[in-house]
Order: C-alpha cells, then sequence, then structure tokens
C-alpha cells in the first residue's frame, strides 16, 4: 500500500470498528424494547426505528468494504465516513431515548452537542474522501480546503457558543426535554457551505456523471432533508438522508471497482501476450519457414503451402499485436492467404469467390478471418461434397457492408457451434470489438442444411472511418 500503510494494520483496526458498530447496533435494538415498553410518541418510536437500521447498514457497508482485501487510502477515507456515519446515528439514538426524563437532562444536553458536533466531522470526512477520490492538487483546491477548515471552525465554535447564549438548542432542566433555540438555523449555514463546495468541486473536476451522481446526491440529498428538518421538528431524516447518499456512494465506488480489475486483468493478459510474441518472432519465423521451403527436393506444391503459411502465420501474429482498427485491405490480404491455404489443403471440395468492391474502411484485426474460418470450418467441411465460401463488400449510403456466405451445413444460431463453445466465444468477442473499435455490428442467419450468412455493418460516421 502507498504512504506506508499495511493492510494487515488496517484488518485489525477494521474488525475493531466492526465489533463496535455491532455492538453499539445491539445496543440500540435493546434500548428500542425498552422505549417501546415507556409508550414514546409515534415520531419518537420512527426515528429510534431508522437509527438502528442506519446502523445495521453501517455495519454492512464497513464489512464489505474491509473485506475486500484492496485497501487503498480512499478507501480508507470512505470507511471512516461510515465509522462517523454510525456513531452519529448512535448519538441521535440517544438522544432520542432520553429525551423526557429530566434526571438525564444534563447528559441529554451532552449527547445533542455530540449529535451537532458529529454533522460537521461527517462533512469533513466527505471531504477528505473527495480529495483523495480526485487526487489532484491545483491552487483553486487549495483555496477551497482552506475555506472548508475555516467553515468547520466557525461550526464549531458556534455550537460552542450554544454554552452560553442558549440560541441554538436547550434541554429543560425540569422536563428533560429539548427545545430548538432560535439560533438553530444558524447551524445550518456551516454545512451548507461545505455541501456547496462539495457541489462544486465535483461539478468542476469530477470526470463522468456515473460517478457524479452518487457525488451530487450526497450534497442535494442532505441539503433538502435539512431545509425540511429546519422547517418541521418531527421525524429526523437529515442523517438518514446521509446514509442514502452513502449507499449510493458505495454502490458507484464498487462499479468503479469492477472496472478496474477487468481493466487490471486486461492490462495483464496483453502483457502476457506481448511477452509471449516477444518469444516468437515474427520475423524470425517466416525467414525459418521461407528457408524451409528453399530446401533443394521440396516439390513445388510444398513450397507453395510453406511460403504461404510462412505469410498468414507473420500475419496472424502481428494481428495479435493490434490494438486499434487496421485498413480492410490488410485485412483482406492476410484472409486471401488463409483461403490459399485452404485450398491446398481441401482442394476442389472447397471454392471461393470474391466480390470486394469496397475497401476504404477500417476494421478490427482478425474479424473477416474469424468469419471465413468459421464458414470454411463448420460450414464447409463438415459437408460431405464441400461447398462454397463467398466474401463480398459494399458500400452503402450510410454503411461498409461485409457478407460471408457458405452454403454449408448451416447449424440452430440459439446454440453454440461445436468445438466446445470456442468459436461461439470467438463471435462474441468479434461483436464486442466491433462495437467498441469502430460501432459495428454483426449480424448471423443460418438454416441448417442450406447454410449460413455473416453479415458486418461498420456505420461511416464512426470516428475512425469518418
Amino acid at each position: 500500500m502507498k504512504h506506508g500503510l499495511k493492510l494487515t494494520n488496517w484488518n485489525i483496526i477494521g474488525v475493531l470498528s466492526i465489533m463496535m458498530m455491532i455492538g453499539l447496533a445491539f445496543y440500540a435494538s435493546y434500548e428500542l424494547g425498552i422505549a417501546q415498553d415507556r409508550g414514546l410518541p409515534y415520531t419518537s418510536v420512527v426515528n429510534l426505528t431508522m437509527d438502528v437500521v442506519g446502523m445495521a447498514i453501517c455495519v454492512i457497508l464497513f464489512a464489505t468494504t474491509l473485506f475486500d482485501q484492496r485497501i487503498s487510502l480512499s478507501t480508507i477515507f470512505f470507511m471512516s465516513i461510515i465509522v462517523l456515519e454510525c456513531l452519529l446515528l448512535m448519538w441521535d439514538f440517544e438522544a432520542w431515548i432520553i429525551d423526557g426524563i429530566p434526571e438525564k437532562a444534563t447528559f441529554n444536553k451532552i449527547v445533542n452537542y455530540y449529535v451537532y458536533g458529529f454533522i460537521g466531522f461527517v462533512m469533513i470526512g466527505f471531504w477528505l474522501y473527495l480529495k483523495q477520490l480526485l487526487d489532484i492538487k491545483t491552487q483553486t483546491l487549495r483555496y477551497i480546503d482552506l475555506a472548508y477548515y475555516i467553515i468547520f471552525a466557525a461550526y464549531i465554535l458556534l455550537l460552542m457558543s450554544n454554552v452560553v447564549t442558549h440560541d441554538i438548542f436547550t434541554v429543560d432542566p425540569d422536563t428533560g426535554r429539548y427545545h430548538r433555540g432560535d439560533g438553530y438555523v444558524l447551524t445550518l449555514i456551516s454545512p451548507a457551505l461545505m455541501i456547496i463546495l462539495n457541489a462544486f468541486v465535483t461539478f468542476r473536476y469530477v470526470r463522468g456523471w456515473r460517478k457524479k451522481v452518487p457525488l451530487y446526491a450526497y450534497t442535494a440529498l442532505p441539503m433538502m432533508a435539512s431545509i425540511l428538518q429546519s422547517m418541521f421538528f418531527g421525524i429526523g431524516i437529515l442523517y438518514i438522508s446521509i446514509l442514502f447518499s452513502l449507499v449510493l456512494i458505495y454502490s458507484n465506488f464498487y462499479v468503479e471497482r469492477g472496472k478496474e480489475i477487468v481493466k487490471k486483468d486486461t492490462m495483464i493478459f496483453e502483457q502476457r501476450i506481448a511477452i509471449v510474441l516477444s518469444q516468437i518472432q515474427p520475423e524470425f519465423l517466416d525467414k525459418a519457414l521461407n528457408n524451409i521451403a528453399g530446401m533443394e527436393g521440396n516439390p513445388p506444391e510444398t513450397r507453395e503451402a510453406l511460403i504461404e503459411f510462412a505469410s498468414y502465420m507473420k500475419s496472424n501474429l502481428d494481428s495479435f499485436g493490434q490494438t486499434e482498427a487496421i485498413p480492410f485491405s490488410k485485412e483482406m490480404d492476410h484472409v486471401r492467404t488463409y483461403l490459399d491455404l485452404e485450398k491446398l489443403r481441401f482442394k476442389e471440395r472447397l471454392t471461393v469467390e470474391l466480390d470486394v468492391r469496397d475497401t476504404d474502411f477500417q476494421i478490427p484485426a482478425l474479424t473477416l478471418q474469424m468469419l471465413v474460418e468459421n464458414a470454411i470450418k463448420h460450414g464447409i467441411t463438415t459437408k460431405e461434397s464441400g461447398g462454397t465460401v463467398s466474401v463480398k463488400t459494399e458500400e452503402t449510403d450510410t454503411d461498409h457492408v461485409i457478407t460471408v456466405l457458405d452454403d454449408g451445413v448451416g447449424f440452430d444460431i440459439n446454440q453454440a457451434p461445436r468445438d466446445e463453445g470456442r468459436s461461439h466465444i470467438g463471435l462474441t468477442n468479434v461483436r464486442s470489438r466491433l462495437a467498441e473499435m469502430v460501432g459495428g455490428r454483426l449480424e448471423i442467419e443460418s438454416e441448417i442444411g442450406r447454410g449460413t450468412r455473416a453479415r458486418v455493418v461498420i456505420p461511416k460516421n464512426n470516428k475512425i472511418n469518418e
């Protein structure tokens, strides 16, 4: 891990945190049962229930994040927000439990200070997570960072001033009841300013709406909940709205994590392919096969086959390293070489017809080769009398169209072809690469006993072929 953090240490801290949150959730559930026996008002029971459920959700979010075993600094900040949110819900729960008990009036006042204070700490935790998520440093962000801490300090000072002014809230010593003061609205200003800064930073620096929406939710939902809660005293929706926003962030967090894992696995696979290809050395293989073809005593047909095979292998190996689309003319040259080899193998059993009218476009490497290979392998060679494979290209007003047609045995398109489904996997890969690289699509029609038609359609208006 970066920054000198050890995974094992964070596992220990994480397990202890989970044990603490589970303990709080069980304690809250026990207290909720006692509170119901006391005959608390309906609104109090609803708030207490939401707090208990919220703490349970915090435990689940924290545990699944911790045991993912891919701890990073941004993950730690996110887990810290979950812990702070759980503690906030716990203090809010306790405030509702003891409200109206005269002998606990002093404790009720202390608990409410914690509730107000933890709102600020949750906001700071989110800001630290957002900064780590962005992982950029600009002068504007430095000013925003400074402003954030100034606003937080002002919020804490305002809260501490309540000890003297009692403008924010009071707890009646005779009844033990919590009451909002005239200055309660002032406590919403600092969190609102922090939320606005979060929204600005998200808009300015976060790329992609999939990432922005959960972060905006953390901005918008608490803001709306704060407004509603300032107008009505009863159901405490602010803290639950923060928790719901965390769930959205968590969902996006794992969607992005999944993408990172796929990207990393793909990169590792490509690196392995590159290592294998570097060991094969296409130029060496080409020269070696051509030298063998030129050896004295080789029949002309053998010599021709070796030269074609050398050309085919070199082109195939070069194509493995292609990560971008290639000119269709280059792909067609490779297919012609492949067809020449197959003609040598199957002789009069295989007839090839080429009608190439359009070549001025790009295509993922080995796309056409895969379709022609399938036509021969699964269509023609399984038919006793053999058959014909035709390749046709044409240009329409909007598309470049390639058609590979065979009059072989055909197949049921709802079932994977033979070869343990490897051809099916290959076609899936062709479809994926066409869509991603040139915005194209693959259409396949087949009728058992009559043959198969594969049609590739590549739009002219895609960014590569424009």
